[in-house]
């Protein structure tokens, strides 16, 4: 595994602790070049958090900022 796809993988770990602090999230799933171990650090990550309800578009923007711990 190369540092580009931890670094991605990171990334996606933190969206799914974010997300899985709102109410009514059920499941996340990272798919594409990331999940198959194929990416390098300029693309971006496919994931999916499954609901019972649609979340706030206000959450969401929260949700998918950037942590400073998280390289570009």
């Amino acid at each position: 595994m190369t540092e580009d796809i931890r670094t991605l993988l990171d990334l996606a770990k933190h969206n799914v602790r974010v997300f899985s602090e709102i109410s009514g999230a059920r499941a996340a799933l990272v798919s594409g070049s990331v999940a198959e171990g194929r990416s390098d650090g300029y693309l971006d990550i496919d994931m999916m958090v499954y609901y019972d309800a649609a979340a706030h578009p206000s959450i969401v923007m929260v949700a998918t900022t950037r942590p400073s711990s998280v390289r570009p």
